[in-house]
């Protein structure tokens, strides 16, 4: 690539972020908790992507004290389906879903737009959705009009479509709104 031809170093460093992201969902979800009257023992979390982030995640709820609902096919398929759920169950038993996914397009895993208008009808309950992952995992025009009808109760990004072209509206909308912080 560029940084190459350019003699720039470089290096991948998978995970550096992880313990800023449960950082940044821990200070999250006591200010949304704290604002709205909610104690987070009482509330089930589900977490689509249980990696590297996902898992730091999964730790901080559980000494929170929250029941933690864990979903991530990948790892399902690896190591089978005792300690996962199905995006389904999330769907339906989750008062707080989150995400830590990468943006896969296509295959299997695809997770761009993976919350869409379709996703959001099939909730179960009225959830915080939560996105600190990569913007592009939310569909914000589903988001939006889900925040608006009351489908979700509340709204925390972090990562958004088309940064740093985020949408205003979704920013008015959002219970908490980041510049791709975590």
């Amino acid at each position: 690539g560029y940084c190459d031809k350019a003699g720039i170093c470089w290096t991948n460093a998978p995970g550096c972020n992880a313990g800023s992201v449960e950082q940044y969902i821990a200070a999250a979800l006591v200010t949304w908790a704290l604002e709205k009257k909610i104690n987070l023992r009482e509330q089930t979390i589900g977490i689509v992507g249980a990696g590297n982030v996902g898992s730091k995640v999964a730790r901080l709820c559980e000494i929170l004290g929250m029941h933690v609902l864990l979903n991530d096919p990948p790892r399902e398929r690896k190591e089978g389906n005792a300690k996962f759920v199905s995006l389904e169950t999330i769907k339906k038993e989750a008062d707080i879903i989150t995400f830590h996914v990468p943006l896969n397009l296509t295959g299997e895993d695809a997770t761009f737009h993976m919350v869409d208008q379709s996703f959001l009808s099939g909730l179960g309950k009225t959830p915080l959705l939560i996105n600190s992952c990569r913007g592009e995992v939310n569909d914000t025009l589903a988001i939006i009009d889900s925040i608006k009808s009351n489908t979700l109760s509340s709204y925390i990004v972090d990562c958004w479509e088309n940064e740093p072209d985020i949408d205003p509206e979704l920013l008015d909308l959002c219970f908490l709104g980041t510049p791709h912080i975590a």
